[in-house]
């Protein structure tokens, strides 16, 4: 099996370019953060990844930034594994696999020769722009008892998690692009194209 990893951080655009990419080119695509409460099901109940799916609005996004990335990182790092037990019960030739827990160190350690990797990271303004657009957010932050902070932490850790990732994956000579609003769908989607030999 083929993979194309697409990675990166929430509010960059990777869901809707995986379903382009897949619907265009005639693959199969796998949304790894649809799984996320059922891999967290499966974890031990001692990872970070089984701890914050039972955590509540209020305990996720009231404390301190710097614990906020860790648990995020960290419940990627325990996710990574049943991703890739989802993908070896796969049997098509070639799979877009996309997702915020697709963490540059895991991926660089499982991708074979032929697979492709890609990362997008939201840049901040347009994170915050894309995020008060969607009516699940207030939803969530409506059982905060402070949704104004709330939502200011939230902002911050996704931001911070957005350089973390760029960092991560240009180690690992990944491409990557920032996402700021200055390039149409398009134009992202022929970026990864024009990188991509099927």
């Amino acid at each position: 099996m083929r993979r194309i990893w697409l990675g990166g951080s929430p509010c960059s655009g990777k869901s809707g370019l995986a379903d382009r990419l897949a619907r265009e080119l005639g693959l199969a695509v796998y949304h790894a953060d649809d799984y996320f409460y059922h891999h967290a099901s499966l974890a031990s109940s001692g990872s970070t990844l089984a701890r914050l799916a039972s955590l509540s609005p209020e305990a996720i996004f009231l404390r301190d930034h710097e614990t906020m990335l860790a648990d995020f990182i960290a419940a990627g790092q325990d996710e990574f594994p049943f991703i890739l037990a989802d993908l070896a019960k796969k049997s098509d030739n070639t799979v877009i696999i996309e997702g915020c827990a697709l963490l540059p160190h895991w991926v660089a350690q499982a991708k074979t020769a032929q697979d492709a990797v890609f990362y997008l990271v939201a840049e901040e303004s347009f994170q915050r722009r894309t995020y008060a657009k969607r009516p699940w957010v207030k939803e969530v932050l409506e059982q905060t008892s402070t949704p104004e902070t709330a939502w200011d932490n939230w902002q911050h850790r996704d931001a911070q998690y957005a350089r973390f990732i760029a960092k991560e994956a240009q180690k690992h000579t990944f491409p990557v692009l920032s996402i700021d609003g200055g390039l149409t769908a398009e134009e992202v989607y022929f970026w990864v194209l024009t990188r991509l030999v099927i």
